[in-house]
């Protein structure tokens, strides 16, 4: 079975998560984008962990530079800006758990920019340090986020239900698709991999993503692979 069909078979399985597959002109041949089944597909994704330093520099970066409003505006009809979490190690799955428990909630970027600098901030790396803050991160989300409530309770419990555990087991095999070795990395036109070193810093990333996107929009429509920016 092709990386292909295996990533159909998966949308079929997970119907909540389709995941559309590209490839890269690497030595890691395909790679993935999340999407959902009102998003077919995504042509700029950020792989990310919540607990990861560069990872809040970018972040903090495209936040005062309005990147998803810029990387929006050059995407096709259909296509989107997403933001994936990597669980490459157990540490980063219970912060990707939590990731997706926020987004079932349908949570404002401020507050996932919140629990980012909370999890770096308070070292909150392994289950009991996070679990006793999951009430502060619930009563943030109540407090910043207009008709939600939750508890940190209910988090702990959205963390392992069986929606989240098939967002995790695909987002596992994303990540051994692409060949991730670490975050962050913008998947471009589901064929340019950016990650940072190689001439490429903080400042540099949104440039190089906006770049390449510019260019795929002015360009035909083309099956050709590109080279991925490594370091």
């Amino acid at each position: 079975m092709t990386i292909r069909k295996m990533w159909q078979c998966i949308a079929i399985t997970f119907a909540l998560q389709l995941l559309v597959v590209g490839y890269l002109a690497y030595e890691r041949p395909s790679v993935s984008a999340r999407a959902s089944v009102e998003r077919p597909t995504s042509d700029a994704v950020l792989f990310f962990w919540y607990g990861c330093g560069h990872c809040r520099e970018v972040e903090r970066i495209f936040r005062a530079e309005s990147a998803e409003q810029k990387i929006t505006a050059l995407l096709k009809d259909g296509e989107h800006f997403l933001k994936i979490p990597a669980p490459l190690n157990p540490t980063w799955e219970m912060h990707a758990r939590l990731y997706y428990a926020l987004d079932h909630l349908k949570v404002s970027s401020d507050t996932h920019w919140y629990v980012m600098n909370l999890i770096q901030d308070k070292r909150l790396h392994n289950t009991s340090r996070l679990s006793g803050s999951l009430g502060e991160i619930a009563g943030y989300v109540n407090a910043h986020n207009p008709g939600v409530m939750t508890t940190g309770d209910k988090l702990a419990a959205d963390m392992h239900n069986p929606k989240t555990d098939a967002e995790i087991r695909a987002a596992k095999q994303l990540v051994q698709a692409v060949g991730l070795r670490g975050v962050p990395a913008m998947l471009v036109n589901k064929q340019s991999l950016i990650e940072l070193g190689n001439g490429v810093g903080y400042h540099e990333m949104l440039p190089a993503v906006l770049k390449l996107l510019s260019s795929s929009k002015e360009a035909p429509t083309s099956h050709s692979l590109t080279a991925a920016t490594r370091p």
